[in-house]
C-alpha cells in the first residue's frame, strides 16, 4: 500500500514506500482534500507514482509547490 497516514510523517531515515530520505525530526502537517480530476490525468499520475515509487499525494504536492514558487518568482 502506498499511503502514509494523513497528518503524520514517520521519522525514519528512509521512507519505506519510496526510498526517499525523510526530513528528520520534523513532522509535516497535512490537510485532506477532495477534488475531481480528469481521468486521463489521474491515470498518468498513477503510472508516474508507480514508476517513481512515490505516493500520488507527494507528486501532487511537488507539482503544486513548483507552480506556487513560479507564481512568486513572476510577481517579483
Amino acid at each position: 500500500m502506498l499511503t502514509d497516514p494523513v497528518g503524520e510523517e514517520n521519522n525514519t531515515s528512509l521512507n519505506e514506500y519510496n526510498n526517499q530520505p525523510r526530513k528528520e525530526d520534523k513532522k509535516v502537517e497535512r490537510k485532506r482534500v477532495s477534488f475531481d480530476i480528469r481521468t486521463d490525468l489521474h491515470k498518468e499520475l498513477k503510472m508516474q507514482s508507480i514508476l517513481q515509487e512515490k505516493n500520488i499525494y507527494l507528486l501532487i504536492e511537488e507539482a503544486v509547490e513548483k507552480y506556487l514558487n513560479e507564481l512568486k518568482k513572476g510577481a517579483e
